[in-house]
C-alpha cells in the first residue's frame, strides 16, 4: 500500500532525493528511522497508503520534513474511519456530532477556538467550539487527491 502510493513520484524527484539522502547521512538515518517506525505502528494497511501519500507529498517538495512528520503523527492517532472521511467531514465540519469532532481534536486534526477576551476577563462560554485547522485541512487534500 506504502509502494504503491509512492509509485507515482517522478524519477526527477526520486533522483534529487535520492542525492539528499547520499549527500547527508544524518538526514538519511533520520528519515528512514521515522518512516520505519511509522509504518511499524500502523494497525491497519489503509494507514500505509496514507503514509505513502504524504510520503510522496513530501518527496515531491509539497510537504516539509515536519510538516510530513506532525501529519503522519495525526494519522497515528486518528481512526480510520475519520481519516477515510476526513474530506467530507472539513465540507460539513459544522454539522459533525461532538464525538467525531473530540475524536478529530484527540488526533490533532481540529483545534478548540481561542476564549474570547473582555479586557483582562475571559468570558465562560458554557460549550467548548471546535474549529478546523491547518493540519487537518492539509490532510483532507491530500486525501482526497488521486
Amino acid at each position: 500500500m506504502f509502494l504503491q502510493e509512492i509509485s507515482t513520484i517522478s524519477y526527477e524527484d526520486i533522483e534529487k532525493f535520492r542525492q539528499q539522502i547520499d549527500n547527508d547521512g544524518n538526514f538519511n538515518r533520520k528519515v528512514g528511522e521515522n518512516l520505519l517506525l511509522l509504518l511499524d505502528r500502523q494497525d491497519q494497511f489503509e494507514k500505509s497508503s496514507m503514509l505513502g501519500k504524504l510520503f510522496s507529498h513530501y518527496i515531491r517538495g509539497v510537504l516539509d520534513y515536519d510538516d510530513f512528520l506532525r501529519l503522519a503523527t495525526c494519522v497515528d492517532r486518528a481512526s480510520v474511519k475519520d481519516l477515510r472521511l476526513l474530506p467530507d467531514y472539513y465540507v460539513n465540519f459544522e454539522s459533525l456530532d461532538f464525538q467525531t469532532v473530540q475524536d478529530l481534536y484527540s488526533s490533532g486534526l481540529a483545534s478548540i477556538e481561542k476564549p474570547r477576551t473582555l479586557g483582562s476577563a475571559v468570558t465562560r462560554d458554557p460549550l467548548v467550539k471546535f474549529v478546523r485547522n491547518d493540519a487537518g485541512g492539509r490532510l483532507a487534500q491530500i486525501l482526497a487527491a488521486n
